[in-house]
């Protein structure tokens, strides 16, 4: 392997993110003379244009085969520099880019001699990198023009309906009988107050509408193999029985005899065993609950050979470029007796308040459940969020789940439009109701309603009085003084839980972060990719969002898909692992950590039997590499003998030692 022996060296000062910890005129001392470095240079902004600029001139003027650049994170400017090193004529993976603000200045701030010392060890690493570094180019696959997207709420529906404007062949993936998701179960929506079913009905017209859309309900993914462009998928539809519209499909329903929980109104009403869940919902046909029906057959007596009672689970297997993840969220369940839940008559949740409100005729002007008068209503926030132990002793749920705060006050609004005198007490631990929605939270205090601030470590407590609910609560402002309210009903603002993130996590190997959803790759400037190429995150799977950040977040992930699959073709990075035949011993320990299975066996001409990387799978995560007992599987782009080399010459250098190549 041949050394790069005239080698760049540029330090950036960050405005003052560097510079004003690290002392940069002695970096430049330190590094001048170092073996194989011909030019160092230090800028204000390296990644400004006068900055990139000035690594393009030196490539050509100076002849260099090789730079390093020590600024902030590679996350932010690895690709900027990149660019820079390929448009002075050099191959990009020539390059090293050093962390030198979050690794060095801002991790010592208080130590300016150690942290210029490690910069200066950072930096050698690096060009000890790019003496050994190869000229490497992207992987270039063929990509099928053909997306698959898992879930079919509005997330799901808004990339589908994206892509397919976009010429693209979209399978959308429903586990339910029907599409439209949790939001079709909203009662009222911020901002403007539609109910959830008119929005999904209005995304249901735009799926209807694209001949592009293939939509599969009562559906499970069942397996993905591939990669990125070329990814083989295996659906299992289940059946529905009912085949197709028939004119008494309404009183086949009626005349069912089998009554369960209806999960659409989280099991306070009942629905048949044959169902529509609402006005409006897609397919247009009801759907049969296999586990409820009796095969009574009285069904079929009324609508005949629209319903097939034998019919089997079909599987379908197909290739997609890409996928899109948008399984969405569950409410959080309250554990029995938490605030008083399935205990006390009258304390219900948020969701179940929805769909209480959905079903009240829109001229009653009168407010009963379970045909009680209701006068006052006493939301409790941050149930299932913030949490600091979990329900049962399980995992807690510490983050905010973002639309709780903005959804209850909006509702209590609605409320108080559409029931003239209700009284409505809040009981918070913080409000966040953040950007415009601050609106909302002014507009309830102008009203008059009552907002009760809670210490973080004593909630409020819910009891049965006698015939009424009392609800105790230490007000934060009166200095802890306990009030004592007696509501007529109890409202849980719950947070939101990731819906089937365990199980996409074990079929498409993406990652899920502590929170319990899928993790994207980087919040801010990759917030809609995973770390596995070619799949993507929308809507709630990511995290909590309200409805427009839902919506936003799926078009950006139909974009991020769009510019992928365009041209038909897709190029990964070449920071895949190779096999040297000569080295290999077989002894598998490879194929058995590989994550990705991209290495199996090979006979190679004249040597036999031995290990092999298929590059389009390799994620190039260097687990190969860590345990091959001959060091014959390597990566392209970070050699054993670079990084035998980066720990050898930095650590001389840290210690003050003569330092040399």
């Amino acid at each position: 392997m041949s050394r790069r022996k005239r080698i760049g060296v540029y330090i950036c000062h960050c405005g003052g993110n560097i510079s004003n910890y690290v002392d940069i005129e002695e970096i430049v001392r330190a590094i001048r003379d170092y073996p194989g470095v011909a030019v160092v240079r230090d800028f204000v902004f390296m990644c400004s244009d006068t900055g990139q600029q000035m690594i393009i001139d030196d490539i050509r003027e100076e002849r260099l085969d090789g730079v390093v650049v020590a600024a902030c994170s590679p996350k932010l400017h690895e690709m900027t520099f990149r660019n820079a090193v390929r448009r002075g004529g050099l191959n990009e993976y020539l390059f090293y880019h050093v962390n030198i603000r979050e690794h060095c200045s801002w991790a010592h701030t208080h130590d300016r001699e150690a942290a210029t010392r490690k910069a200066i060890s950072h930096i050698i690493a690096g060009i000890e990198y790019v003496k050994l570094a190869c000229e490497l180019e992207k992987i270039s696959v063929s990509a099928e023009r053909s997306v698959l997207v898992i879930g079919g709420g509005i997330a799901g529906m808004r990339a589908a309906a994206d892509l397919a404007s976009l010429g693209f062949s979209v399978v959308l993936v429903e586990k339910t009988p029907f599409l439209g998701g949790r939001a079709a179960l909203w009662w009222s929506t911020f901002p403007d107050g539609r109910s959830g079913v008119e929005i999904v009905r209005a995304l249901i017209d735009e799926v209807k509408n694209r001949r592009n859309i293939v939509v599969l309900t009562n559906a499970d993914v069942e397996s993905v193999d591939g990669f990125v462009g070329n990814f083989e998928v295996t659906v299992r539809v289940r059946p529905r029985y009912v085949l197709r519209p028939h004119p008494r499909m309404r009183e086949a329903i009626e005349a069912c005899p089998v009554e369960v929980p209806n999960e659409y109104d989280f099991g306070l009403t009942k629905r048949k065993a044959i169902y529509y869940p609402y006005e409006g919902a897609f397919p247009e046909i009801p759907a049969i609950d296999g586990n409820a029906c009796t095969r009574c057959g009285r069904c079929l007596k009324i609508v005949g050979d629209a319903i097939d009672l034998e019919q089997e689970e079909q599987v379908h297997r197909f290739r997609v470029g890409a996928i899109i993840v948008a399984t969405g969220f569950k409410p959080y369940e309250p554990k029995r007796g938490e605030f008083g839940y399935g205990e006390i008559a009258g304390v219900l949740t948020l969701p179940q308040l929805e769909r209480i409100l959905s079903r009240i005729p829109k001229e009653s002007k009168e407010l009963k459940v379970d045909d009680k008068r209701i006068s006052s209503v006493c939301f409790i926030y941050c149930v299932g969020s913030r949490q600091t132990t979990g329900k049962g002793g399980g995992k807690a749920n510490q983050y905010c789940s973002r639309y709780c705060c903005v959804s209850t006050i909006f509702t209590s609004l609605r409320m108080a439009e559409r029931f003239p005198g209700l009284k409505f007490y809040h009981l918070y631990r913080d409000i966040r109701a953040y950007g415009h929605h601050e609106l909302y939270y002014l507009e309830a205090q102008r009203r008059g309603m009552k907002f009760i601030k809670y210490p973080d470590d004593e909630p409020p407590q819910v009891f049965q009085g006698d015939n009424c609910i009392i609800v105790r609560v230490k007000d934060y402002a009166l200095r802890g003084q306990e009030i004592t309210l007696r509501p007529d009903l109890v409202v849980l603002s719950v947070g939101m839980e990731a819906e089937d993130a365990e199980k996409m996590q074990e079929i498409l190997k993406v990652s899920v972060g502590p929170d319990g959803f899928l993790r994207e790759a980087h919040p801010k400037l990759r917030p809609v990719d995973t770390l596995r190429p070619g799949i993507f995150i929308a809507g709630t799977i990511q995290g909590p969002k309200t409805i427009s950040e839902t919506l936003a977040s799926a078009s950006a992930a139909a974009a991020k898909v769009a510019s992928l699959l365009m041209k038909g073709r897709v190029e990964l990075e070449p920071n895949t692992a190779f096999v040297d035949p000569n080295l290999c011993n077989l002894s598998r320990r490879c194929m058995e950590v590989c994550p990705s299975g991209a290495i199996s066996i090979r006979e190679y001409p004249s040597i036999g039997a031995r290990a092999w990387v298929n590059e389009v799978l390799c994620v190039g995560c260097g687990a190969c590499t860590a345990v091959c007992p001959s060091e014959a599987i390597q990566l392209k782009t970070l050699s054993t003998h670079q990084v035998k080399n980066m720990i050898k010459m930095s650590a001389l250098a840290w210690r003050g030692g003569t330092v040399g190549g």
